[in-house]
């Protein structure tokens, strides 16, 4: 595994920890309130959905930089989903479900 598919990784796992941190806080309305000083109606649920896609979408990129597939700007949301697909589902090496839960949650912005 190269030094910049490492990176990824490491991103990827940040923005996991990140999104399970958000997801506890916006589970326990006591503890937002007490250490948080939020309303105890606030709700991180959105920043969640957004932490867990980058960690998808960072080691889609760990994966194909291991393949030698390198995507960049501009539109590197959409060239990574492409290149996935063509280089990791359409040859076999990944499950097709994998595939799919990644365009689901692809945002709409690149």
């Amino acid at each position: 595994m190269n030094n910049l598919s490492k990176i990824y990784l490491s991103r990827a796992e940040n923005e996991l920890v990140a999104g399970k941190i958000l997801n506890e806080v916006s589970a326990n309305p006591q503890l937002q309130k007490e250490q948080f000083k939020t309303e105890e109606s606030f709700t991180f649920y959105s920043s969640v959905i957004s932490h867990c896609y980058y960690c998808i979408f960072y080691t889609a990129k760990a994966i194909l930089l291991n393949e030698g597939i390198k995507t960049d700007m501009p539109s590197v949301h959409k060239k990574t989903l492409k290149a996935f697909k063509k280089f990791l589902v359409q040859t076999g090496k990944l499950d097709q479900d994998l595939c799919d839960i990644l365009c689901r949650l692809k945002p709409t912005a690149s």
